[in-house]
């Protein structure tokens, strides 16, 4: 019997991330600190930071932050701004960059905003990752992250609950045809709604028979739910008002007034929009189409670079020595075709004729026709001119 412990998949330990975070804190209150989480190698949304952190790592990127001395670790990009703390005339601000103005923003920004609006269509705010930035490697907003897969970050403990049972169950829930999670989360909001109704009635009650107003008569009042909430089911048809508000992260009025301002409030309550997920976000193709680009420039990056080292203080017409080789980037379109183009030669390699030539010039079968490592040489240039 074989008692290996098999290791978890990348899509398992995002799994388990989500639901220990959600575990440890339910609801993340407007004055909470930012709620983060590591986000495992292997995952489609960490495919999708590393494209982020690849741009981010942009050489034009970082120069063109540098030259208004922006924090990194403050950085926030929303929708098609960025958001920063800057540096002027010595006086640290935090500042808003848009493609209108004339900070240069426009010029740099496009590879980052198609990325970032891809992962946070939302415009929650991406903040800087990456190796030059104290967010620490690969944790990424807990709101981002839910949003990625469809998921609202829950208001209140039982929507929590819901979420937390599902991922533990079945996992991630499929996304519609809409764009939107089909999760259990969306039965419990609206049946939340419902309880909130039903709640703003027994207060408008109690504020028509309880004259002057009393809290704690008002806590204790007896409510009495119908709808398929997670509440209703689990606690019983009958709560006391004070525990039930108390429940949904509800204040507890302390007066007429406030009471009758939460029976407006709930009355108007509408859940925010379910986050957009596109379907084209959930396949690989547009991260290997921007991989291949960001390597093919970096190619072209590393030939500039040693053809400016070769001809570094040479007259127009020197002879430059070109004998040069290198790797291409792995993601390159280069390096596909040089692959491509090894595994062909091999397959020639292998062919009877040209064993035949090998065994006729006494080589051993196995000698290679060409070089095993892929590499690429700066050419055709002659000159240093």
């Amino acid at each position: 019997m074989n008692d290996t412990v098999q290791p978890a998949s990348p899509q398992q330990t995002l799994l388990q991330n989500l639901i220990d975070e959600l575990i440890a804190v339910p609801v993340v209150k407007p004055e909470d600190a930012e709620r983060t989480l590591e986000v495992p190698r292997g995952c489609l949304l960490r495919e999708w930071m590393e494209l982020y952190w690849a741009a981010l790592e942009r050489p034009e990127f970082l120069d063109w932050a540098s030259r208004f001395h922006i924090d990194l670790d403050t950085l926030r990009i929303k929708g098609a701004t960025l958001e920063a703390r800057a540096q002027t005339n010595g006086t640290a601000n935090v500042r808003t960059f848009a493609l209108n103005d004339d900070s240069g923003w426009w010029q740099v920004a496009p590879a980052l905003l198609w990325i970032a609006q891809r992962i946070d269509p939302g415009e929650m705010g991406l903040p800087y990752i990456g190796g030059k930035s104290a967010n620490p490697l690969y944790r990424f907003p807990r709101q981002i992250a839910l949003a990625f897969y469809g998921y609202p970050d829950p208001p209140n403990d039982a929507q929590t609950k819901v979420i937390v049972a599902e991922l533990k169950a079945s996992g991630l829930a499929a996304i519609d045809e809409n764009g939107h999670t089909t999760s259990a989360v969306i039965k419990e909001r609206n049946a939340q709604l419902e309880d909130f109704q039903v709640i703003a009635d027994t207060l408008e009650t109690v504020l028509k028979t309880h004259d002057p107003f009393e809290q704690r008569g008002m806590e204790d009042t007896p409510v009495s739910l119908t709808s398929a909430s997670v509440s209703a089911s689990r606690g019983g048809p009958r709560f006391k008002l004070g525990p039930l508000l108390e429940r949904y992260a509800l204040p507890i009025p302390q007066d007429a007034e406030r009471a009758k301002a939460l029976v407006q409030r709930l009355r108007d309550h509408r859940w925010p929009a379910l986050p957009y997920v596109s379907e084209y976000v959930q396949t690989g193709s547009p991260i290997l189409s921007y991989r291949h680009g960001f390597a093919n420039v970096e190619d072209g990056r590393y030939i500039l670079r040693r053809l400016q080292a070769l001809c570094w203080n040479k007259s127009p017409m020197a002879t430059i020595d070109l004998e040069e080789f290198s790797e291409p980037h792995p993601d390159s379109a280069l390096a596909e075709w040089m692959a491509l183009g090894q595994q062909e030669l091999r397959t020639f390699g292998a062919r009877p004729a040209f064993q035949a030539i090998l065994k006729k010039h006494s080589l051993p079968a196995d000698t290679p026709c060409c070089s095993a490592q892929p590499v690429m040489s700066v050419r055709p240039a002659t000159t240093a001119g």
